[in-house]
């Protein structure tokens, strides 16, 4: 997905603070920095600390001062209560054990009417899953993979436990790749319905 389609998805405007939950590239926390202006604030966070390290590195060197990176797990975000206007979570979920404790963070750090936009794998095949497990598995590699996609009802059940509700939801066109399995994504928007 575009850096572009993804501010159009975010809904982005002048002054807001966003979160990007395992932020993939600079490039994308530059587009968002550009649209929220100088009054706003980008904030990136990975659980992978070499990755941090090179985009504060490519961040200071271009002297973006609204943007920052920062070394984070979503299962206990570094961040206070109701700190963003917008968080977006992209290819993260179907990685993390604990879906009910990463919901409840996102839950926590997303101000009241906010929105958190989240993009992954729809729903597919457990035993395709499996599979691909099993090949890591006898190559000796390890699967950070824990999911199979996500079903919209699942995702209903997690959002609404955490004082969230759809806004919208949609396929988005083209396929994800998760090793020789190939997946429909999704765009789900979630507005926190209480505080």
């Amino acid at each position: 997905m575009s850096a572009l389609r993804k501010i159009e998805a975010l809904g982005l405007q002048a002054g807001q603070s966003v979160l990007d939950v395992g932020f993939r590239q600079v490039g994308a926390l530059k587009a968002f920095a550009e649209v929220v202006g100088s009054s706003g604030r980008i904030t990136g966070v990975d659980i992978d600390p070499a990755h941090v390290a090179s985009a504060r590195t490519a961040i200071h060197g271009e002297n973006l001062t609204n943007i920052e990176v920062v070394d984070g797990s979503i299962l206990g975000l570094p961040f206070g209560n109701a700190t963003f206007d917008v968080i977006l979570c992209r290819g993260v979920l179907h990685e993390v054990r604990e879906l009910n404790r990463a919901f409840c963070e996102l839950a926590r750090v997303v101000k009241p009417d906010g929105r958190i936009v989240i993009i992954d794998f729809a729903r597919f095949s457990r035993l395709k899953f499996a599979l691909y497990r099993a090949r890591h598995w006898l190559r000796g590699k390890p699967c950070m993979d824990v999911h199979p996609g996500f079903s919209r009802q699942s995702l209903g059940f997690r959002l609404e436990a955490n004082g969230l509700r759809e806004s919208s939801y949609q396929i988005l066109p083209g396929e994800w790749r998760m090793g020789f399995i190939r997946s429909n994504s999704f765009l789900l928007v979630a507005l926190k319905t209480r505080s």
